[in-house]
């Protein structure tokens, strides 16, 4: 039976990017067999509206 990804957002201070690669390297393997969908600050996309 298979199961749902877990969305899973990382908090980090911008100080500690290098640290968040970091764990992004642990997490590789639950990404690739769908177990979890990882994400970050940087990879959001805002909707600017002009005024």
């Amino acid at each position: 039976m298979s199961r749902e990804a877990i969305d899973l957002f990382i908090s980090y201070a911008h100080q500690d990017s290098a640290l968040r690669r970091k764990l992004d390297e642990h997490l590789a393997l639950l990404k690739r067999e769908g177990e979890i969908r990882a994400w970050h600050d940087r990879q959001m996309l805002w909707n600017i509206r002009p005024s």
